[in-house]
């Protein structure tokens, strides 16, 4: 069983995820709160014009999605994207986590509703 722990007071502090199940420990950045209530109608305009591509590697399954509005919804890949990094020059990302998981993360960042 995982369960996560943060600093309620700081809406960016960082969460430290524990499993009794034996898997490694990692943190997780828990940050931008007040994203999750701004509905798509509502972004900024320059968040649906640079497309970029996300390739996972273990099902060499890739992924297309506007660079705005997966920087408004992740510091990581706001980071990334907007950064001096390779994949911003690129507009092309390289993952090794699940696909499924980012289609769930992908479906909420253009309609604002957690789905499986």
């Amino acid at each position: 069983m995982s369960h996560a722990t943060k600093n309620d007071s700081d809406p960016k502090s960082s969460a430290h995820i524990s499993s009794s199940e034996g898997a490694s420990s990692s943190f997780a950045h828990v940050v931008n709160t007040k994203a999750a209530c701004v509905p798509w109608s509502k972004l900024p305009v320059d968040c649906r014009k640079d497309i970029v591509t996300i390739r996972f590697e273990k099902s060499k399954q890739g992924f297309h999605i506007h660079k705005g509005v997966l920087s408004f919804w992740s510091d990581y890949y706001r980071g990334m994207l907007n950064g001096s990094f390779r994949e911003a020059k690129e507009k092309t990302l390289t993952s090794d986590e699940d696909p499924y998981i980012f289609t769930i993360f992908e479906s909420f960042c253009y309609t604002n509703q957690l789905t499986d």
